[in-house]
């Protein structure tokens, strides 16, 4: 040593800067390899000896300073660095060899450096902070460049390569070879020595700065500073899933290195008392001087233990909070995917034996994500993160919830295995003796409890020498269990009972508490880091049964009992505002029930469920039914509770929501087929068959994948296709009540041809066994009922049975080809109910479809069916009446020809109506109530017989007259009868026969009758009911007419000319409904639901068919949508959602017309259905308050322009110039406070339009009242300033008030426009700045959603008095009368000047008197006029000088005029409570050439918060609109004030000195320096209004700039 300070000792060192990479190490510093390794041996020895604290610290410092240097030298140098792939170089092992002697230079030094900084008792000069820190700077340089790249080819650097790395990881680790190097493994032995040493340098001094960034737990203070640099590399980590967990927990699983790192640092902050444990352990209880310093003793081990539990907390939360507080911070890097990493880590680490921070991190991560997700001032991203942690945290603890349970078992055997295991029978005796004290199950369970504490405990302390961090795991536990038991003792002793039971349980509480927190401290008798003679205890634990330990004793902690308080704040969030926090709650609802479906069953999930299936977002809806359905189905017996829910979502608006319904519904058949409800999922779903594309599409796969999928002949056998079979059956007898349409188009989709006009093979094979099964069913029933002695009739399932097979037949009539003659039997049944005339009915229509495709039938089987077919035709009901003829018809023309048949069964019943007719000629009276059933049967027959079969052809007719002519004749005849019942059913034959007929129907007598009875409001409903039957069933018969007519045309139809093609009847249907159309449609203004259903149905028939231009019907069909039914308003809106997809702009064309209409059905159905008077354009299903336009509105929504032109022309209609009633008015506000909007710009768009017009139509109204209250001789006294005096108003009304009174009735539309404007701001919550600030053309700015409150409803109450009162009835005028028109006049003024004060030139007019035309050539001095240049005013205060124009009183205030032109100063001032607002207006109007130089003294306006003063109390208070704002001063950089001050004042300007003092004061009275302030807006909308004004009264436009997107100019 003294050689080398000898060497040394002409050096300057603080000339030196050993921190500067750039400063040349002197060569006298650097020390020879072997002079360093002695140096570095005795050293060794010296500090084994503790005797290197006797060399003089002087002498060591300077060592230190050279070690330094020498250190310095090898920092940056690597052996590796520059290394080729050829090592047989041998100019590259020569320089091998000298760095790597500089390299274990450096390390030798190093070495001597630690070697004397942690021997015993040494100086505090020698732990110098740059010698430590250059030490810990060559270490890492070492490891990162010469001893990883040596052991791990991954970490070599090619310096060819760009990025310095190539190829892939395997390949290189395949191709690395042993390490060869000698030198390199001497190294590596080297530094773990100097880690080793820098740990004991750790404990030995405390050290400051950069260095202890190395050192977490016993620097307190650096703590952030460490957590900071960790986040900093979080970014630099590998991203890639295939190199991101590198840190093993067991042979499956693995966490990433920083998630290990950041959990040791939270575990080893914990500190545990040691010094006094051995005290306590060493001497009896006895030896203690006084129980005071037991007490002592005892509480400065709760301060320790707790206080530094606390800390970790504090840590953990604080790197939770940083770690969050990234992921939503903007920045180039995203944290987001490392925390969702970092959380599954945790998740992958709590229970763990080893990791019990993960447990506390993610409780205090449960606490911070609740409350950002639960404060609404968060940003909306971190909300939904925060949510879809939570939800990530809760599933998992429900998870673990449910395997506890299924553990608990094996947790009994481990505490089972733990206790026999016990050698020490010390122990055991206690364990007893404790036991037999204490019988109760929370004792056991304490019991249990703390025998698997100790063995966890022993579990980590026999691991602890192989891993450091499970002594701090070790530790962590410790001091967890004790602050809950201090914790547990604190709750205690704030809840003690008064009672005596109570005190005795609490005194117990405290007295196991306290050997709890002995047991304790006697386990952390090992508190200090074990040595290297720790011998460690054994353990009773494997890992596996260590981790359902850790499991079980978590689950006694308060996070495993958050799961409650996390799901009850998910549910909480369900009713938020914003659609992304709703659906992803949803979302963590999923994952919640996910991994417990049990949770459905609960009520606060059941409420919560079902609020989100009625959500207004389509996307929570779908969320919310895709959670039911996932789950349900897991748990069947939640089905029941949750299938009405699902069942209304069938019919969602949402077609993602109807298809997710629709897939829960099939599972549900699938793979529950024996629940009760099938029949009925399945009609609801067979219903959608006629829904979207793409609902229709799928309801067809349900169905092919469910019935039509054929069975192989097993399974035929089997019970599959008979459980198949009576699954169809029960539908069909489900859908009795609703109608067969649905099933049958389900049945046309499915056995329809392909474009190639091929059948879809696997569906004709199955149906062909349905209907195979199906026959043999109907056998079975037959028998069955045959068999029982009393029978009663026909099962519902036989004909549930017979009706399948019918809508079988009608798609594909083949399948029953070889089972009609075995059917045929049933026609010869006697009927005893209901259910027997069903059969007959379904067999008579399966026999007359199926029997013209039979080939030779036998003679005895048709002459059997004929015979049948005319008995039942004699003595049976009108429906099997109809289908008995229909399959007389079928088998005579088509099969038999046996017209004689016919013609006798035909002369029987018209003969019969010959003699009626004849009789009644004869006797009005006739017939008799008798013979009246014999006379319906024959009109309705011969009707039908009319319409099967052509009595005028060759086979049937009578040469001698037209049959047809005679039947029409004699039925016509009936049609006048006066009996009811004879008129409907003579319609009823007359409307079958003109089927066949059709030109009858174009014949005037025809016409004339129908038109009669659809015309004529006094006409009979049934008779009405009758005709628009009739034409329905024209147009039916017709379309299946053309169908079969189209497909014998496909057959022929490359043999057909269409040029001599010539079918007269393929175009009378559009004939015949043109004629009848309008009366169709007028016919549906009717009463009557039946009416309007017949009509409706009849123009769905038209338009289905094209038989008439649509756009005629668009507005009845618009009105249609308004109906009180919803059965009519969904086939209206099914018809106008098919128009508009087919011609788009139709309704829009129409749109107007069909909402008056709606009013006029309106009219019909409220005043008949309703006691109010007043029509209502609203309906509330469930108290959702909706328009009845409401569809309407939703079809035009779309289009910017159709929208707004259709609201514009709605709001027309509140002008003076409109002429409608005030009762249209309320409707038409009714629909547009009710609309579904969906964007901020409607509603505004409608409030802005209202302040037009409003302005506008109000000063009109105001105008045309004052001319309508004198002659001309008297006009002169309209302007007087006395005009609100209610007495003088009187005497000046005219003696006929009856204008006025209309007048009075027009203005009411402004008050209903201002309660409607009133309505908007309250459902949609905008301000008054919102308003001000609101423009048409910047539509995009306000293209958000907007959202709706519910249950504020729209109650205009002075207009609805108005209407009920009559109150401006021009019959009824009186005084009282006369008064209320003055009085509602006065009201109605102070509502327009709150709204729309004076402008200037108003004003002047107003204070002008007798009618003067004031000279604008002159400078009058007004009264009530402030001079700008005098100074100031001072009114007398006190004194209410009156003045002309103005109605407030003059009020004592110093007002100081500003500097500038164009100016607008508004002073507040106090005035005896009330808030007075006095308005100094300066302006400068310009002269040039063409204008005339003139300066006008500015006014003053004073405004007060009451109106202008005015005492009265309106009923309309609530509509005034009051703005207290202070209006700053108008300057030019406003752009709208500047376009018209530039126009008018061309020729001066401001000065820029007077811009800056103008600036300068703004900016001190508002606290702003922006010259376009937000405040601007009220004074710039009046400026527009004015400009509106003017600009409707010239060209009739409210709109500054008329464009093509302009409503105004549209329209």
């Amino acid at each position: 040593m003294e050689g080398i300070l000898e060497t040394a000792e002409d050096i300057n060192f603080g000339s030196l800067d050993p921190s500067n990479d750039e400063t040349e190490c002197p060569p006298e510093t650097l020390i020879s390899r072997g002079v360093l390794s002695d140096l570095c041996g005795e050293t060794a020895k010296l500090k084994t000896l503790g005797v290197l604290n006797q060399v003089p610290a002087d002498r060591l410092v300077k060592l230190l300073t050279v070690l330094q240097w020498n250190i310095r030298d090898g920092t940056k140098v690597s052996p590796l660095i520059g290394q080729v792939e050829d090592e047989d170089d041998e100019e590259q092992r020569l320089w091998r060899e000298v760095t790597m002697e500089r390299v274990m230079r450096s390390m030798e030094s190093a070495l001597t450096a630690l070697y004397i900084m942690t021997s015993p008792d040494m100086p505090k000069q020698v732990y110098i902070e740059d010698v430590i820190e250059r030490i810990i700077l060559f270490g890492k340089f070492q490891l990162q460049n010469t001893i990883f790249p040596e052991f791990d080819p991954v970490y070599r650097i090619d310096p060819k390569a760009k990025d310095g790395y190539h190829g892939s990881l395997k390949a290189k680790r395949a191709r690395a070879s042993q390490v060869k190097h000698k030198s390199t493994i001497s190294l590596y032995n080297k530094i773990s020595d100097m880690i080793s040493n820098l740990a004991e340098l750790v404990y030995v001094q405390e050290l400051t700065d950069t260095t202890i960034l190395q050192v977490f737990s016993k620097y307190e203070k650096h703590r952030q500073l460490i957590l900071e640099d960790i986040f900093a590399s979080l970014a630099r980590l590998p991203s890639s899933k295939r190199n991101l967990r590198n840190y093993r927990l067991n042979s499956e699983e693995s966490i990433q290195m920083v998630t290990a790192l950041a959990l040791q640092l939270i575990q080893c902050v914990v500190i545990l008392p040691s010094s006094s444990l051995q005290d306590t352990n060493i001497e009896d209880e006895e030896s203690l001087q006084s129980s005071k310093q037991k007490l002592k003793r005892q509480a400065d081990h709760d301060v320790t233990i707790v206080t530094s539990f606390e800390n970790a907390l504090r840590t953990g939360h604080n790197f939770l909070s940083v770690f969050l507080k990234k992921c939503t911070t903007k920045g180039e890097e995203d944290y987001r995917p490392m925390f969702e990493n970092f959380v599954q880590d945790l998740l992958s680490t709590v229970n763990k034996p080893e990791w019990p921070s993960s447990e506390l991190l993610l409780s205090l991560l449960g606490r911070i994500l609740v409350s950002q997700f639960s404060n609404k001032s968060t940003d909306m991203s971190q909300r939904v993160a925060s949510l879809e942690y939570l939800g990530i945290v809760a599933s998992r603890l429900r998870r673990d919830a449910v395997s506890s349970q299924d553990n608990q078992e094996t947790v009994d055997e481990i505490i089972a295995k733990v206790n026999a295991e016990d050698s020490d029978e010390e122990e055991i005796i206690k364990r007893s003796t404790r036991a037999r004290k204490s019988d109760s199950p929370v004792s056991e369970m304490e019991d249990q409890t703390q025998v698997l504490q100790k063995a966890m405990l022993d579990y980590l302390a026999h691991h602890c020498k192989s891993e450091s961090a499970y002594w701090y795991a070790r530790l962590f536990y410790i001091a967890q269990w004790y602050r809950d038991v201090n914790l547990e003792l604190e709750r205690t002793m704030k809840g003690g009972g008064d009672a005596d039971m109570g005190g005795q349980m609490t005194s117990e509480v405290i007295e196991n508490a306290e050997k709890r927190k002995k047991f304790l401290l006697e386990m952390a008798e090992l508190s200090s880091k074990p040595t290297a003679n720790f011998k460690p205890p054994s353990t009773k634990l494997d890992y596996d049964n260590a981790c359902l330990a850790a499991r079980y004793l978590s689950s006694k902690r308060p996070f495993a009992k958050s799961f409650d308080y996390y799901l009850t704040q998910i549910l909480r969030v369900l009713c938020e505002t914003a659609v992304a926090v709703r659906t992803k709650a949803m979302k963590c609802l999923t994952a919640v029930i996910e991994a417990d479906p049990g949770i459905l069953a609960r009520d606060d999930m059941k409420q919560g469920v079902h609020a989100r299936f009625l959500d207004q977002s389509t996307s929570v809806r779908e969320a919310a039914v895709e959670l039911v359905g996932r789950f349900i189905l897991i748990r069947p017996e939640l089905i029941p509770t949750y299938y009405d829910m699902l069942s209304e979502r069938i019919l969602d608006t949402g077609i993602s929501v109807r298809k997710r319904v629709i897939k829960i519904f099939r599972d549900i058949c699938v793979e529950h087929s024996d629940f009760q409800k099938i029949p009925e999922i399945c009609v609801k779903m067979i219903r959608r068959v006629n829904d979207e594309e793409g609902i229709k599409k799928l309801v067809n796969e349900v169905f092919q994948t469910m019935w039509f999928t054929p069975l192989s002949t097993r399974d035929k056998d089997s019970t599959k296709l008979l459980t198949r079979v009576i699954n169809i059956t029960e539908v069909v007898a489900a859908c009795r009540d609703t109608g067969y349409e649905f099933f049958e188009q389900l049945l046309e989709n499915l056995l329809k041809k392909d474009e190639d006009g091929n059948f879809n093979k696997s569906a004709v094979t199955s149906c062909r066994q349905i209907v195979d099964c199906l026959v043999e069913n109907v056998l079975t029933l037959e028998e069955k009922a045959v068999d029982m002695e009393a029978r009663k009739g026909c099962s519902t399932r036989l004909v549930a049975s017979l009706s399948t097979l019918y809508l079988f037949s009608k798609i594909k009539p083949d399948l029953m080809v070889k089972h009609a003659i075995t059917l045929q039997p049933y026609l010869d049944i006697t009927c005893q109910n209901q259910a027997d005339y069903q059969v007959l009915q379904n067999v008579a229509r399966i026999l007359e479809v199926v029997i013209p495709l039979m080939v030779h039938p036998s003679e005895l089987f048709l002459a059997q069916v004929e015979e049948d077919m005319v008995k039942l035709i004699l003595k049976h009901g009108m429906k099997v009446v109809q289908s008995c003829v229909s399959c007389l018809g079928a088998v005579v023309n088509c099969v038999s020809h046996n017209y004689a048949l016919v013609k006798d069964c035909f002369h029987k019943f018209f003969g019969c109506l010959l003699r009626f007719m004849a009789e009644h000629k004869n006797d009005p009276t006739s017939p008799s109530r008798e013979r009246k059933p014999t006379l319906l049967r024959s009109l309705f027959t011969t009707g039908l017989l009319c319409k099967n079969f052509d009595f005028d052809a060759k086979e049937l007719g009578d040469p001698k007259y037209s049959v047809k002519d005679r039947v029409f004749e004699v039925l016509v005849y009936f049609v006048n009868h006066d009996d009811e019942a004879i008129k409907e059913m003579a319609l009823s034959g007359l409307g079958s026969m003109a089927i066949r007929h059709f030109e009858v129907m174009l014949g005037q007598e025809m016409k004339t009758m129908y038109f009669n009875f659809l015309e004529k409001e006094k006409s009979s409903l049934k008779l009405k009911i009758q005709v628009l039957k009739n034409l329905q069933q024209y147009l039916l018969e017709e379309e299946v007419r053309m169908h079969k007519a189209d497909a014998e045309w496909k057959k022929h139809a490359k043999e057909e000319d269409l040029k001599e093609m010539g079918d007269v009847q393929s175009g009378m249907a559009s004939t015949i409904m043109q004629v009848y159309l309008t009366k169709v449609l007028d016919s549906f203004f009717h009463s009557q639901f039946q009416v309007r259903l017949s009509a409706l149905s009849v123009i769905n028939l038209v338009l289905q068919q094209g038989l008439v231009h649509p756009v005629q019907c668009v507005p009845y069909l618009i009105s249609m949508c308004t109906d009180e039914e919803q059965s009519i308003r969904v086939k209206a809106d099914q018809q106008l959602q098919e128009i508009e997809k087919q011609y788009p702009g139709f309704i829009h064309m129409k749109a107007l017309q069909g909402l008056k209409m709606s009013y006029r059905l309106q009219e019909i159905l409220q005043s008949s259905n309703s006691a109010s008077s007043v029509i209502r354009g609203m309906r509330n299903p469930e108290e959702n308050t909706v328009s009845l336009n409401n569809y309407l509105y939703t079809v035009l929504r779309s289009n910017r322009s159709h929208r707004r032109a259709i609201l514009t022309s709605l709001l027309n209609h509140f002008d003076d110039s409109s002429r409608i009633s005030l009762q249209e008015q309320v409707y038409i506000a009714d629909n547009l406070a009710f609309f579904p909007y969906q964007t901020q710009d409607e509603p505004l768009f409608i409030i802005h339009q209202i302040d037009i017009i409003v302005s506008v139509a109000g000063s009109n109204l105001l105008q045309s009242f004052k001319e309508g209250m004198t002659n001309g001789e008297q006009q002169h006294m309209v302007y007087d300033d006395d005009d609100d005096d209610p007495e003088k108003l009187i005497e000046k009304l005219p003696d006929d008030i009856s204008p006025l009174l209309n007048i009075c009735t027009l203005w009411q539309g402004c008050i209903l426009l201002l309660h409607l404007k009133h309505h908007f701001k309250e459902t949609y919550g905008f301000n008054d700045s919102k308003i001000h600030n609101y423009s048409p053309s910047e539509y995009k700015t306000y293209d958000k959603p907007v959202q709706r409150k519910f249950h504020v409803k729209f109650n205009p109450e002075t207009v609805l008095e108005v209407l009920t009162e009559k109150r401006y009835d021009p019959d009824s005028v009186d005084d009282d009368m006369r008064d209320k028109v003055v009085t509602d006049y006065l009201e109605f003024k102070d509502l327009m000047e709150s709204i729309d004060p004076p402008d200037e030139d108003e004003e002047e007019d107003n204070r002008s008197t007798g009618g003067q035309t004031p000279n604008p050539g002159r400078v009058t001095p007004t009264p009530g006029r402030v001079t700008p240049t005098s100074g100031r005013v001072t009114p007398t205060p006190g004194r209410h000088t009156p003045t002309p124009g103005s109605r407030s009183p003059r009020v004592g205030v110093n007002v100081t005029p500003e500097e500038g032109v164009g100016e607008t100063t508004e002073i507040h001032v106090a005035n005896g409570g009330e808030d007075t607002a006095i308005v100094i207006e300066n302006e400068e109007n310009a002269a040039d050439d063409k204008v005339e130089d003139k300066r006008r003294v500015p006014p003053i306006k004073i405004k007060t918060s009451h109106h202008f003063n005015t005492p009265r109390t309106s009923r309309h208070q609530h509509l005034f609109t009051v703005d207290k704002r202070k209006i700053p001063l108008q300057t030019s950089s406003n752009r709208n004030f500047c376009k018209s001050l530039n126009a008018s004042h061309s020729g001066h300007r401001t000065s820029s000195s007077k811009k800056q003092k103008s600036h300068k004061k703004r900016k001190k009275r508002y606290g702003s320096d922006s010259e376009e302030d937000s405040d601007y807006g009220e004074q710039e909308v009046r400026s527009s209004k004015k400009k509106a004004k003017k600009k409707r009264k010239r060209y009739g436009s409210d709109s500054d700039d008329d464009s093509d997107e302009d409503p105004d100019f549209c329209l």
